[in-house]
């Protein structure tokens, strides 16, 4: 495709083409603006993508942090019953030895 100017002589209306690939000053400042603001846009949803994953990450650790504790706290209790199971197995055996 191209783009069609005219000139007007004192001898008439001249008439030139030009493509349309051409592309002037203004034409580049234009796109140059809109591809701006489309990258400045896309930072940004880029932006609250990050955010809204630091704070899912953020959730998940807390969670963690949670059955961790649980985790521990049911260990102390496993040993505590696990100490006095041995108390009482040793009593029962202290108790068959004195009797032998």
């Amino acid at each position: 495709m191209t783009h069609v100017d005219c000139l007007v002589t004192a001898s008439g209306v001249l008439w030139f083409c030009r493509p349309l690939n051409v592309i002037d000053f203004d034409d580049c400042c234009i796109m140059a603006a809109d591809m701006s603001q489309q990258v400045q846009a896309a930072m940004e949803n880029m932006l609250k993508m990050i955010n809204e994953a630091d704070q899912s990450s953020a959730g998940i650790i807390e969670d963690i942090e949670k059955c961790r504790n649980s985790a521990l706290e049911r260990k102390k209790g496993l040993e505590e019953e696990k100490k006095q199971f041995q108390r009482a197995a040793y009593a029962v055996i202290d108790m068959l030895n004195v009797g032998n």
